[in-house]
């Protein structure tokens, strides 16, 4: 890490005697570079480089310190003018040079660009992801407390705040205050998207979550349309309008926009939209995802805020350390919680199961980031 640190500070020094935007452009081109190969480690596109591209060269290769850094990042070159990354890439090592040129952006000029843009970084449908009902229905209902959402990726850690949206486009009339107070998230046994109802309305509408419910148990919804109305979670992201578009292509809810992919799409300048949505949404699904993990054990919420302070808080890190070395960080870290070597081993085996399920998981960590305040 000294020595691709040393490398990002390289750049800056060569790039700056030509001006300080010179080196502003030098160091967001190997930002973005660095995100889109780790974000899409396996499309040649994002892997290989070729001089010929004018911009690229313009902005990078003609820099001996860039090249150098690039070699740092895992290019190598394949013939001349093409430098390529080799699968399988090294997602620790584009992890590391991330959070450094983060780290040196930050001290030279503040927030990212693309971060001020919201460029940055899940859904529970009954019986999904290979779930048995049994669990399927106990996920059923959330009884929610005060949100403390936020997003963790291997790319970065940044609050996920969307940029505002054009003209003519509302964001969605579910305010986020609803999953407060008492308030609950139930899902349709007829269509299984996700309604976030009010305390009052919960309490009104909802005599069991054992019972069968249904949308038009809610006289709005039934009003606007029952189970025609788009996904509540998928809302609270995208908007109403855009919730109505995405639910005619068949990202019907939360778990299925944070499987989706910007690249499937032709979002043309709606493109940086799609790319937030997705990511807001595997930080939320993160969130349930971690509660299937830990399973029924006394206390979640608290076990699950343990995990965030230990940066052991999503399937890739609990896989990535030994029951052993779990352990000693509950010892070293938390006084009154210490789970047992079995328990942590059916942690990791559930969280094995879902990186199996689940191919976008294995993109997120709360380990090798920079700034974990609040990792979901």
């Amino acid at each position: 890490e000294g020595k691709m640190e040393a490398a990002a500070n390289a750049v800056y020094a060569e790039a700056l005697p030509e001006g300080d935007n010179t080196a502003y452009i030098l160091i967001t081109t190997l930002l973005r570079i660095a995100k889109n190969a780790l974000k899409h480690n396996t499309s040649e596109k994002f892997l290989t480089l070729r001089v010929e591209n004018q911009a690229f060269f313009k902005r990078v290769y003609r820099f001996p310190s860039a090249d150098a850094f690039l070699k740092e990042l895992g290019f190598i070159d394949i013939d001349q003018g093409v430098i390529q990354i080799p699968q399988p890439v090294d997602n620790l090592r584009l992890q590391r040079a991330i959070d450094i040129l983060h780290t040196l952006y930050e001290l030279k000029w503040g927030s990212p660009e693309d971060e001020e843009q919201g460029n940055t970084k899940k859904t529970k449908k009954p019986e999904s992801n290979g779930e048995s009902a049994e669990v399927s229905k106990k996920r059923k209902v959330e009884e929610n407390g005060p949100s403390t959402s936020s997003s963790s990726s291997s790319t970065t850690t940044v609050q996920v705040s969307p940029p505002p949206l054009p003209d003519g486009f509302q964001n969605s009339n579910i305010a986020p205050e609803e999953e407060q107070e008492g308030g609950v998230t139930i899902f349709c046994d007829a269509c299984g998207k996700a309604r976030i109802l009010t305390k009052e309305e919960k309490e009104r509408y909802v005599s069991n979550v054992d019972d069968t419910w249904v949308c038009t148990y809610v006289p709005k919804l039934r009003d606007m349309g029952g189970c025609a109305v788009p996904d509540d979670e998928l809302r609270t992201i995208v908007g109403d309008a855009f919730s109505l578009v995405m639910d005619k292509m068949g990202i019907a809810n939360r778990q299925t926009l944070a499987a989706s992919h910007e690249a499937e799409y032709d979002g043309g300048p709606w493109a940086p939209y799609i790319e937030l949505w997705i990511e807001k949404a595997q930080a939320l699904e993160i969130q349930d995802i971690m509660a299937d993990v830990v399973g029924g054990v006394d206390n979640q919420a608290k076990v699950l805020e343990y995990l965030r302070r230990l940066k052991i808080a999503t399937p890739i890190d609990i896989t990535a350390c030994t029951v052993q070395q779990i352990a000693q960080k509950f010892v070293d870290g938390i006084d009154d919680f210490q789970p047992s070597g079995e328990m942590i081993e059916a942690w990791q085996e559930r969280s094995k199961k879902k990186l199996q399920d689940i191919p976008w998981l294995e993109k997120w960590s709360a380990a090798y980031t920079t700034s974990n305040q609040n990792p979901p």
